[in-house]
């Protein structure tokens, strides 16, 4: 009876680990953004050039 006790815990614990791993987030995309001060430049430049 242990031994079924056992099994069945075995069992419960390691659905529970998949599910818990699947629920986890990964972005393929890098977290961290570009400086605004960069974004902001290249725009500002880009709208200087087309009015002079």
């Amino acid at each position: 009876m242990n031994a079924l006790k056992f099994a069945f815990a075995a069992t419960v614990m390691a659905f529970s680990i998949q599910a818990s791993a699947q629920v986890v987030y990964l972005p393929d995309f890098p977290v961290t953004k570009a400086p605004a001060e960069t974004v902001h430049s290249d725009s500002a430049t880009a709208a200087a050039e087309k009015t002079a």
